[in-house]
């Protein structure tokens, strides 16, 4: 019997897809109390963008026109932070709120430019903050790796693979369970693939290689194959014989430049409007309590052996000259409507718990980091938040709880990973709406869900007009949820 595919924004608001992040030169534009803008008329439409016109005044794009709004641009009223992306080429700039990159990035549980590397299991789960209540089922947590998923000591997935949406794999090498392997949504493989246990995939499966299976296998969907699969698969849809080409699912190409947002933020910030140093958190000892209301801020680093506590009274945008190497615990404390982007130049090392915002509300966390050094998630208590790492390898020792999502270069874990994806960060970006694109690309630019179509937005058609693993449905590019 084939499953019922349901996309994700046909249960949530669908977030407006983000303008292309491959433009070179990156720089922060204005947040609370730093606007030299004025409050004209109309200018209560917080929900717009917010950017800068070339005579320094903050506003909004409101039906093809821009509207200077309040003097923190309507950051604090809800459009979230702003950065301007820079065309180092044509010499253009285009803005955007960074809810907008984040629903962008933060497509998948687990996204990887290279390859995923696990002793013990993979499991994900997805759930919605926004809705107030986890999934009863296994939906909405897909997972997608360019380069090779596999245990370098054994060269086989020997443990247990539990994906709670689609899963897909670009890279060359051949895959192979042995255990348990289940994909709740659509599966991709470049390669040839090899089961030995039970596997069912609800949706269905792309094999670009030969399918050897030695246990149990059942497709919900199609099958479409390049080789043969000896001992076939169960499939309840329809079997194509044909050449198969999995195109990778993380976009990798157009990459947010982190260290342009900091080095701007150190010019343009609102420290001393509470009295913050920039030194405030560097080597603490004993503790260190820091509230933060509304506002952009700047710190050297957050370094130490002490306790540290970040309270976040609304939204925040926190920039990082330097690292994040907390050898004790690092807390995010969120008020209720609080939400905080921390943009890191360096990179993130915590050897104990580590909280950005609470289990309940991932999506209001997330953290960008520029460096290419090892990101280290030590803490026992499981790591919150939704991370961004596209130049460095994330790597945690034992079991890996990740309340949230992550994007980095390469992920490897020697035992368990365990993800509960919140799929409210598809909407982070409600309340900005964005000036239309004179021209697009597959991953971002379009907005509203729009795919990119003949070098223009509109509707998509199939599920191939969508970037990364969302699907197409009554011309809009979702996610995949399968019931």
């Amino acid at each position: 019997m084939r499953k019922t595919r349901t996309p994700i924004g046909a249960m949530m608001f669908v977030g407006l897809a983000v303008t292309s992040l491959a433009l070179s030169g990156l720089a922060l534009a204005v947040g609370c109390g730093t606007s030299a803008g004025t409050n004209a008329a109309g200018s209560g439409n917080d929900g717009g963008l917010l950017f800068v016109d070339e005579a320094g005044i903050s506003g909004i794009w409101e039906d093809g026109s821009f509207v200077a709004t309040a003097a923190d641009g309507g950051f604090c009223s809800g459009s979230g932070p702003i950065v301007v992306v820079g065309d180092s080429e044509g010499g253009t700039t285009t803005s955007q709120c960074t809810g907008q990159i984040a629903e962008e990035i933060f497509k998948s549980a687990l996204c990887t430019c290279q390859d995923v590397n696990l002793q013990g299991y993979l499991r994900t789960r997805g759930f919605s903050s926004a809705s107030g209540a986890v999934d009863a089922g296994t939906n909405g947590a897909p997972v997608g790796i360019n380069g090779n998923y596999v245990i370098p000591a054994l060269a086989v997935n020997a443990g247990f693979t539990d994906v709670g949406g689609s899963f897909a794999v670009a890279g060359a090498d051949s895959l192979a369970f042995a255990g348990d392997f289940t994909v709740n949504g659509d599966f991709h493989a470049a390669s040839s693939l090899t089961l030995a246990g039970y596997t069912p995939i609800a949706g269905s499966a792309w094999i670009g290689g030969n399918v050897t299976n030695a246990g149990y296998a059942t497709v919900g969907g199609d099958l479409h194959i390049t080789g043969n699969d000896v001992l076939p698969l169960v499939v309840s849809g329809t079997r194509t014989q044909q050449a198969v080409t999995i195109a990778p699912p993380c976009d990798c190409s157009a990459l947010l430049d982190v260290g342009a947002l900091v080095d701007a933020a150190q010019v343009t910030n609102d420290n001393a409007s509470i009295g913050l140093s920039p030194d405030a958190l560097h080597d603490v000892i004993g503790v260190a309590d820091v509230t933060l209301p509304c506002g952009e801020y700047f710190l050297n680093d957050i370094s130490g052996i002490g306790q540290i506590v970040i309270r976040v009274g609304g939204r925040v945008a926190l920039f990082i000259e330097g690292s994040i190497t907390a050898a004790a615990d690092l807390e995010v404390e969120l008020s209720p409507s609080a939400e905080i982007d921390v943009f890191i130049k360096g990179t993130l090392v915590l050897a104990g718990k580590g909280s950005f915002g609470s289990t309940s509300r991932p999506a209001a966390t997330r953290i960008y980091v520029g460096g290419s050094d090892d990101v280290v998630l030590v803490g026992a208590s499981g790591f919150v938040g939704n991370l961004y790492a596209p130049h460095a390898r994330v790597t945690s020792v034992g079991y890996a709880k990740v309340w949230g999502s992550i994007f980095a270069n390469d992920f490897q874990v020697p035992g368990y990973a365990d993800f509960s994806y919140d799929r409210a960060i598809t909407q982070a970006g409600q309340g900005c709406s964005a000036p239309p694109p004179t021209s697009c690309s597959q991953c971002g630019s379009c907005t509203g869900g729009l795919a990119c179509v003949g070098g223009a937005c509109g509707a998509c058609t199939t599920d191939g007009d969508c970037c990364g693993q969302d699907v197409c449905q009554n011309g809009v590019c979702q996610g995949l949820l399968i019931h």
